[in-house]
Order: C-alpha cells, then structure tokens, then sequence
C-alpha cells in the first residue's frame, strides 16, 4: 500500500512540473514577445528580457525535470540506490535543474545592479 501509494504521488509530481514547465514556457514567450515588440521596450527593459531567458531555461528544466523523473519511475529506478555522482553523471536532468534555479537569480542581480547604475 505504502509503495503504490508513493508511486501515485511521485507519478501526480511528475506530471505537475511537466504542466507547470509547459505553461511557464508559453508565459515565458508570451512576456519575451511584448518586450521585443518594440526597439524602445527592448532598450528599456534590456534586464528584464535577460531575466525572461533565464526564466525561459528554468521552464524548460521543469520539463526535463518531470520528463526524466517519469521515465525513471516508469522504468522503476527511481527507487534504486544511487550516489550523487552516478546521478549527476548519469541522468540529464540535474544539469538543468541547476542552471534553471541558478540563471534568473543571476539576471536578476544583474538588472537590478543595471538599475542602480543609471
């Protein structure tokens, strides 16, 4: 019971950052394109369109997030042993993972040093 019980929540985990990368993808865009609609708005919000790629990257490690942990959970070696290394080496989507958390912060601090400049 405990074991199908776990396999449920970590299937509803799965699909929920597959709904939530694909959904953020599309707002990601969508946001993208307003700021590149005009040379005004991309010369003003110069930060901000950095920070939309950033958020753009991390969309898309929600996706491989969710798509890798699905697959593992459907090939049951998700509950394998594993060690750090063997994970990081060898499933493809801790990288992005990293890079998704990590990237906006970083734009973020850069726009917000950019406004302090001017």
């Amino acid at each position: 019971m405990n074991s199908e019980s776990s396999y449920d929540s970590t299937f509803a985990m799965c699909v929920s950052y597959l709904a939530i990368g694909t959904l953020s993808v599309f707002a990601n865009f969508l946001n993208l394109s307003m700021y590149i609609h005009s040379k005004e708005a991309r010369k003003k919000y110069t930060g901000f369109i950095a920070l939309e790629i950033g958020e753009l990257i991390n969309s898309v490690s929600f996706i491989l997030t969710g798509a890798g942990r699905l697959e593992s959970l459907k090939n049951d070696h998700l509950n394998a042993p594993t060690t750090t290394h063997s994970c990081f080496y060898g499933r493809y989507w801790p990288h992005a993972q990293i890079l998704g958390t990590e990237l906006p912060t970083l734009f973020l601090i850069l726009t917000s040093f950019e406004r302090c400049l001017e």
